[in-house]
């Protein structure tokens, strides 16, 4: 694995860590089977999709990490976090 992808593979672990309890294990495996081979842009477009059809709500840090890994793949960020924008708690609000 080239060190490009395994950064990038890393942050994806890091916002499945964020965003457990959030996407079911169905839906982390959609995401997962882009990842698995190298996908990441679809991967990361399918978890933005995930979250704003299902209407979830995600914490502040993993959108700031959506943005970040967008901004690593060279995609244009407000493709994937424009329709995310509603999606996102209150920073320091309590989880529940």
């Amino acid at each position: 694995m080239t060190p490009a992808c395994q950064q990038l593979d890393d942050a994806f672990q890091e916002l499945q860590r964020q965003l457990e309890g959030t996407l079911s294990a169905s839906e982390w495996n959609e995401v997962r089977a882009f990842l698995d081979v190298g996908e990441y842009g679809v991967a990361l477009e399918t978890l933005a999709f995930i979250v704003t059809e299902e209407q979830k709500t995600i914490p502040s840090k993993a959108f700031d990490l959506i943005v970040h890994l967008a901004r690593l793949m060279g995609i244009d960020d407000s493709v994937i976090t424009d329709a995310l924008r509603v999606s996102v708690r209150e920073r320091d609000a309590p989880q529940g």
